[in-house]
């Protein structure tokens, strides 16, 4: 899924700040200077992923496939397929794992 399709979603939803990790230097520097709890990130195998989880371990990836699928990869170890997304599942898989990390109900 494009950037610029992700960021309008979110920028639609109205409660979810949207940020390119490049306006940063990179993703570790974008989840340090935000406090990013979820990261979107094209599909990958899910272990390549880890080496960005040990390092934030507070940080749940939502990669999105090409083709419509996603995954929510977590530390936990936990993976949750979510499957075909649609702009409201995205909004609402975001805002789950977000709710979840900051102890919140989801």
């Amino acid at each position: 899924m494009q950037v610029e399709i992700v960021m309008g979603i979110a920028a639609d939803a109205g409660d979810i700040d949207c940020h390119e990790a490049g306006d940063y230097g990179g993703v570790d520097e974008a989840i340090e200077a935000t406090g990013a709890v979820v990261v979107v990130a094209g599909a990958a195998d899910g272990k390549r992923y880890d080496p960005l989880l040990y390092r934030h371990p507070q940080v749940s990836v939502l990669s999105l496939g090409g083709n419509g699928d996603a995954a929510l990869h977590e530390l936990r170890p936990h993976r949750s397929l979510v499957g075909d997304i649609s702009a409201a599942e995205l909004v609402a898989t975001i805002r789950a794992a977000a709710g979840a990390r900051a102890g919140r109900p989801v």
